[in-house]
């Protein structure tokens, strides 16, 4: 027998089981059976969650690991570790069990990631064979449907004989799934980025990152596939959770095909994340707090960030006096940084992404003199720190190429680091054609932030492409969230409601403090294209609520400074100074949304808590919301807007206006 104990961690393992627990949860899986198999998950008063699965196994892979009589799985090797002051996620502990095929001589491993305190736990899986799994599932539907229809004529339901299986858990009495969320990205063309699925009787197949399964006092648990959104994945099933005829929840997505597969290669899954949660409240703080201690980065990564690609027209105004006025002018406006987007470069962004065409990656990203003065950044750099602001570079890796090259770009993202002292990267065009192609983009994200010592970060974009999404590759930077404009015809436009719908609905489920929420420049506004789509200008609402969207995340400024007028810079320094002030204490709470869904006539908000008491609140009025009441159990200190406090209520007066609120 053999045991290990950290902090509120203790594993426990002999020759038949193993045993993993914290203050949250206990989860026992048979060591016997020939692969990983669960026989119970409990919370930590004991009360069973999850019984003993169904299926003799706990994870498979196109049939490697099923229950073909002629497998001879068996545990090869055990481990149990503290992991300890890692770069990219906080101190935890990792069992790790090896498996062997005597028959294939494959090799699974899986993956338990324990955080001291959380009551949510990681899961992963890797494989390694020599031998390819049975591809007999072919791509045509015609072909898998007749396929389909000769095996249950001869008794065989093999609609599920072969799938990418990460996890499966078995609801105890009493637990079934009711929910799915799915998240997308793409937001250049929607406003969905959450689609909550209800789920109905008789509906055994769920689509999403996220499952919910309860009792009737809404307890329950949650799996996580730390994935990238449904529609952006390259597997081909059509669905994300399967419930089994024996009701067992099927957790798919390994994030590579049986085609992807080579011999004798580790392939690693997508993780998964298992949580116990007991009401509302805890359900909605446990898959932050699990977030928080997997994505561990500190502090020095929140930033105001000032991006002049907002205005529409950077490209035409680029050039080295523009540059300068730029700088200061977002200086002015209270940003940590100042952003030069796309066109600084030799290189047309159009040959990449139209036209395809095969670059040298060093002349495509040499600095175009034209657009930068000499050639270099050295005098804008030096301006930025005359100013008080750090300058931040665009990039788009070579998509192209599934980033082969990824050694050769971070030595470029090193040498614009080392020369010139950048430490901001936007991401763009980010595009995972493969598990390849991912794993390479990953590697240029990790290897450059190494190499750098942490100092280089990264702002990852999520409108189009296939992308990471809200649940991948966090410990790297944060979420460039949407391309919306004030300033023309194009895309879905900008409105302060809808940035704030996106945000509220996100903020259930997504900690906001991974997020940037654009502020455009109220002079940018094109009325002709609020008359043409026949919705209400933004300008109805003052650019002072524009700003207060953005307050619980991180805000990017989405204009060129250097055209806003020195009263609205002044504005923007005023809510960006209010919002650096008390960043660190937001941050460091739980943030969720409260009140309506935000829209024209709703008294919508979020609220950061800590130690499970609110601590700083922003209410939102829409501009024909008739309620104005929003009743509370503290004491406020008005920050910033307009409100009254009457009888346990916080009061908005007026109609398209904000409060910012932080408790006395």
């Amino acid at each position: 027998m053999g045991e290990l104990v950290f902090q509120d961690i203790r594993v426990v393992w002999d020759e038949h089981t193993l045993a993993f627990s914290n203050s949250g949860y206990s989860r026992t899986v048979s060591l016997a059976s020939p692969v990983p198999h669960t026989l119970e998950m409990k919370d930590g008063s004991g009360r069973i969650f999850a019984s003993e699965n169904t299926l003799s196994y706990d994870a498979d892979f196109y049939g490697l690991t099923g229950k073909s009589e002629q497998k001879k799985w068996h545990l090869e090797t055990f481990n149990a570790a503290v992991m300890k002051d890692l770069p990219f996620e906080s101190d935890h502990v990792l069992v790790t069990l090896r498996y062997f095929d005597d028959f294939s001589h494959a090799r699974l491993t899986r993956e338990f990631f324990l955080y001291p305190g959380v009551g949510m736990y990681g899961v992963r899986n890797k494989i390694k064979t020599p031998v390819l799994p049975d591809c007999s599932v072919p791509c045509r539907p015609g072909l898998r449907e007749e396929y389909i229809r000769f095996a249950a004529a001869h008794g065989n339901d093999i609609r599920f004989n072969k799938e990418p299986v990460v996890e499966i858990l078995h609801p105890a009495q009493g637990f079934k799934p009711v929910a799915a969320v799915e998240f997308a990205g793409h937001t250049d063309v929607h406003d969905t980025p959450v689609r909550e699925h209800k789920l109905a009787p008789g509906n055994d197949l769920y689509t999403g990152n996220l499952l919910f399964c309860e009792d009737e006092t809404e307890a329950g648990f949650m799996i996580l596939q730390e994935a990238p959104p449904s529609t952006e994945r390259r597997e081909k099933e059509s669905f994300d959770f399967r419930l089994s005829g024996n009701g067992d929840i099927i957790s798919l997505g390994w994030g590579f095909t049986m085609e992807e597969l080579i011999q004798n290669e580790t392939f690693v899954s997508y993780r998964n994340a298992v949580g116990i949660y007991h009401n509302a409240e805890e359900k909605d703080r446990l898959l932050k707090e699990y977030c928080r201690a997997r994505f561990n980065y500190g502090k020095e990564y929140y930033g105001v960030v000032c991006n002049a690609w907002g205005c529409g027209r950077f490209g035409e105004f680029l050039n080295p006096r523009f540059l300068a006025d730029e700088v200061k002018g977002a200086a002015e406006c209270g940003a940590d940084s100042y952003q030069v987007d796309d066109q600084w470069q030799f290189g047309n962004l159009g040959d990449l992404m139209v036209r395809c065409k095969d670059v040298v990656l060093r002349e495509f990203w040499n600095i175009n003199p034209e657009k930068v003065e000499n050639g270099s950044f050295d005098s804008l750099m030096e301006l930025a720190r005359k100013c008080g602001i750090k300058l931040a570079l665009w990039i788009a890796p070579s998509f192209s190429k599934s980033y082969q090259d990824y050694e050769e770009f971070t030595e470029l993202l090193l040498d614009f680091h080392r020369r010139y002292g950048f430490e901001l990267f936007k991401v763009d065009g980010a595009y995972f054609s493969s598990y390849r192609a991912e794993q390479n983009f990953e590697k240029l994200l990790k290897n450059t932030a190494l190499a750098s010592g942490k100092k280089i970060f990264f702002n990852l974009d999520v409108t189009a492409g296939m992308r990471g999404g809200y649940f991948k590759l966090l410990e790297y930077g944060n979420l460039f969230l949407e391309n919306r404009y004030a300033c023309h015809n194009w895309g879905m436009g900008y409105h302060p409601l809808r940035t704030l719908r996106n945000a509220w609905n996100l903020a259930k489920y997504v900690r906001l403090q991974y997020l940037q929420l654009e502020v455009p420049y109220c002079g940018d506004v094109l009325d002709e294209f609020y008359i043409s789509r026949n919705e209400t200008n933004p300008n109805v609402y003052p650019w002072e609520f524009w700003f207060a969207v953005s307050f619980f995340g991180n805000p990017l400024l989405w204009f060129a400074p250097s055209t806003v007028k020195p009263e609205y810079r002044a504005v923007s320094a005023k809510m960006i100074g209010l919002h650096k002030k008390y960043r660190e204490e937001i941050f460091a709470g739980v943030i969720s949304p409260v009140g309506d869904e935000p829209g024209a006539d709703a008294l919508s908000g979020l609220v950061s808590r800590r130690d499970g008491k609110e601590q700083f609140m922003v209410l939102f009025r829409g501009h024909e919301a008739e309620k104005s009441a929003f009743a509370t159990d503290c004491s406020w200190e008005l920050l910033a807007g307009k409100a009254e406090f009457a009888d346990g209520k916080v009061i908005i007066p007026e109609k398209a206006s904000y409060a910012i609120l932080k408790r006395k």
